[in-house]
């Protein structure tokens, strides 16, 4: 299967993603610009959306989903919701959670991250997510009564949180 994102710059500061062969995700980029020249401050155990400076469009047997990568997890910087439709022709903004109680300030001057005792200090030329690109099947809906869903067979049955197990 092969799929063709199409990207586009709406700011000069933006980065179009990037990934190797190997790599399962896109790299996705903070961008700094104008609207905030001296970067992203997070503050502690807050989600703040960062621009990416990209538009995009695929076809609709696709999306985007944004998911954490290693480098951001070490610094416990978490997706907070990340869903990108095929429709969609807005800028994409990356929802990212703090989870550390300092800051976490993304910026064009640093050239590594560095865990300093006052802020972590993570550099806008490294990737703060990636893009998975994910088939979407079509899909029918059909509504039926609780009765007739309880009755599909399943392993797992009406058993909440917790109840497999595992």
């Amino acid at each position: 299967m092969k799929a063709t994102i199409v990207f586009a710059k709406v700011s000069e500061g933006a980065t179009i993603p990037s990934k190797r062969e190997e790599d399962a995700g896109l790299d996705i980029y903070a961008c700094v610009d104008e609207r905030n020249p001296n970067g992203w401050q997070i503050q502690p155990h807050t989600t703040e959306l960062i621009p990416t400076g990209l538009i995009y469009a695929c076809d609709k047997k696709w999306a985007l989903v944004a998911r954490e990568r290693g480098s951001t997890g070490v610094v416990s910087l978490k997706i907070g919701a990340g869903v990108c439709d095929s429709g969609f022709r807005n800028e994409v903004f990356i929802a990212l959670y703090n989870g550390l109680d300092k800051p976490i300030v993304i910026a064009q001057i640093y050239d590594k991250v560095n865990d300093a005792p006052e802020a972590v200090y993570y550099p806008a030329s490294k990737a703060i997510a990636q893009f998975l690109v994910v088939p979407i099947p079509k899909v029918t809906i059909v509504e039926q009564s609780p009765d007739f869903v309880r009755a599909i067979s399943s392993d797992r049955g009406l058993g909440q949180l917790g109840s497999s197990g595992k």
